[in-house]
């Protein structure tokens, strides 16, 4: 199972002040997937290339249904010294009863912290209730250094730290 292709062009085309080149994106060269077991819930894994998580899903115990979803594309960095230099688009999908409750999209990389970005929707029985606009996500990137710009006043505020 590859990352979604409809998530990456959506990544890319949607939500971007510019089309990142080629080699910008992580290819996926392999994976394996792992459950983990957490108490009142599991959470099955999707990893890539050299560990990279690509896609969690939580699950209840209680009913085996989907709590939330974590989806990410890597970036590929201009230089790589560490898995630190790898940087991240992150789709995060929040269910209650099963249910799609809310969509949302962060980048940044586990190293430093990572910035809300793109369309957040919050849905009430399937439906669209609201959505709240932020910058594209890769307007929030240097595309020269292929970092998270920190000098950028909208990272500057919301920059959530890990």
């Amino acid at each position: 199972m590859r990352i979604s292709l409809l998530f990456i062009f959506f990544c890319s085309s949607v939500l971007n002040a510019e089309v990142p080149p080629k080699d910008f994106y992580m290819k996926e060269t392999y994976n394996k997937f792992l459950k983990e077991d957490m108490g009142d819930t599991y959470y099955i894994e999707k990893r890539i290339n050299n560990n990279f998580v690509a896609v969690i899903e939580e699950y209840s115990k209680k009913n085996n249904k989907l709590i939330k979803k974590n989806e990410s594309v890597y970036i590929n960095p201009i230089v790589l010294k560490s898995y630190n230099d790898y940087y991240q688009i992150t789709k995060t999908s929040d269910y209650e009863n099963g249910k799609i409750s809310s969509t949302s999209y962060s980048v940044g990389n586990s190293n430093n912290c990572f910035v809300k970005c793109g369309v957040e929707v919050f849905y009430k029985d399937s439906k669209v209730l609201k959505k709240i606009k932020y910058p594209s996500c890769l307007s929030l990137l240097n595309m020269e250094t292929r970092k998270l710009d920190y000098k950028n006043s909208y990272v500057e505020k919301n920059c959530i730290p890990n």
